[in-house]
This record gives structure tokens, sequence and C-alpha cells, in this order.
């Protein structure tokens, strides 16, 4: 159909090899849209669940969080603290599963949260952020590690999994040092922010973390933020966040448009 238009509009065959040259424009640019529709379409139906600990029913944060996610999914789950701020722990692990997803549908993912020595949960007033304001808190002098696993988890897709961390008491400042795999990250809560995200700071962020028998599992070891207070490990939310394959996407996409290509020309 493109050869006749240009025969017609520009006087017949020998403008053959100009028809085929604009035949093959249409083509790369057609593909071009399809695997960007693909890979912007993929990136922004990814699944995210959020959680921000409380310590009465309802969850301490609404917002977004730092993982990129559409301005209206804004729900977090939550599991209330009950317990005294430095009161005992029989060492049951805090476990919830089929959470709900950023944009309130349900989701088969769950979580547990093991490793407390002697504190559970700790408040800490930020007027900035209210998703810091209440966290899981262990502090017992070089208390074995704790662990924090994300279950019910689709092990073909990779995930980001972003963890917040920081409390404050009267004088000192509490973060936590995590690894999953052989990558360690840690929040030193320096500078001290409340009105916003600051990765480092405030939280940590582990790309492209590829679920194992469906779990993601992190170790979370206390960690000084300065020499001179205490160290202690601290929980104060997290997201996990699927993350469509890029190579899976741009292969769908060159095929797709393949295709497209081919019925074209036949």
């Amino acid at each position: 159909v493109v050869c006749r238009i240009v025969d017609v509009a520009i006087g017949g065959g020998s403008n053959r090899f100009a028809c085929e040259r604009l035949r093959m424009w249409l083509g790369l640019t057609g593909m071009v849209a399809v695997v960007a529709a693909l890979v912007f379409g993929g990136t922004a139906q990814a699944v995210t669940v959020n959680l921000s600990p409380a310590w009465v029913e309802a969850a301490q944060y609404s917002g977004l969080g730092a993982a990129p996610d559409a301005p209206g999914n804004t729900v977090w789950n939550t599991e209330p603290i009950r317990a005294s701020v430095f009161g005992p722990n029989d060492g049951t692990a805090r476990t919830q599963p089929n959470l709900l997803a950023s944009d309130g549908s349900a989701t088969n993912i769950g979580w547990t949260i093991t490793g407390f020595q002697n504190d559970i949960g700790h408040i800490s007033p930020h007027p900035g952020k209210a998703l810091f304001h209440t966290s899981y808190w262990n502090e017992y002098r070089d208390a074995p590690a704790g662990q924090l696993e994300f279950f019910g988890l689709n092990d073909a897709e990779p995930h980001d999994v972003y963890i917040y961390s920081m409390a404050k008491t009267n004088t000192e400042r509490y973060g936590g040092e995590f690894t999953i795999g052989g990558t360690t990250l840690s929040t030193d809560t320096i500078p001290h922010v409340h009105d916003a995200f600051v990765e480092g700071d405030n939280y940590v962020k582990f790309s492209n973390v590829v679920p194992s028998g469906g779990s993601i599992v992190v170790s979370m070891e206390e960690y000084r933020v300065d020499p001179e207070w205490g160290k202690a490990w601290v929980v104060s939310g997290f997201q996990i966040q699927e993350v469509p394959e890029p190579t899976s996407l741009i292969l769908l996409g060159l095929g797709s448009a393949t295709f497209v290509a081919l019925r074209r020309r036949w």
C-alpha cells in the first residue's frame, strides 16, 4: 500500500528505492513504539507491597515511599506491635500472609520477622515522615542477627527491596545493617532527615533480587551509628516491588514488531 501511494504521488517505478526506504523507516518506527509500550506498560503494572508497623491497628503511614508507584497507590499494610518498648519477648516470630498491594488488590505475598532478644517496638515521633514514628527494634548487647523474610514471591520475577530504618531517642539515633546474598547495606541516619526519604540515611534499597523457593531472606545485624551510642537494628517499614525483566520485554517487543513488519510486507 505504501509503495502504491508513493508511485502515484511521485510518478512510477523509478522511485521504488525511495519507497523501500520509506517502508523500512515506518517498520523501525513501529518497532520502537511497540518496545516502548511494552517496557513502560510492564513497569507501570509492577506489584508493590508496603508495610508500616504501628502501635495501634491502623497503618502508621499512608503515602508514597521511595519505590516508584502510581500516585494513588498509597495502601500500607500494618502489624500492631503488642509489647512495651523494653518489654520481655518470648521469641515468637511476627508474621503476616496475604498482604495487600499498594493499589489495594490482594496478593499471596507475606513476611516474617525474627531475632528479637529483648525489645520489640520503639516509638520515635517524627513530624516530617510518619513512617519512622514506630519501628521494630532490637538492642541487646551484640545479639545474634535478626531475619526478615518475604515469602509467596514469584521466582521468575526479580524484586527491588526497600527497608526503612531510623529511630531516635533523646540522645541517640539508630539504624541497621542489612544483608541479602553477598550485598550488605546500612542506614547511618546522618543527617537525620525527617521530610524526605534518603537512601543510605533512612532506607536501603536492594535492586533486582531474585527469589529462591518463593522467598527473599534479609539478615539484620546490629549497627552502631556513633562509637558512643548503643548498637541496634531497626525496621521502620518496607516495600517490595516486582521488577519486569528488561531483556524479556525487549525480546518480546522485537518479536512482535518483526511479526507486524512481515505482515505489512506480505
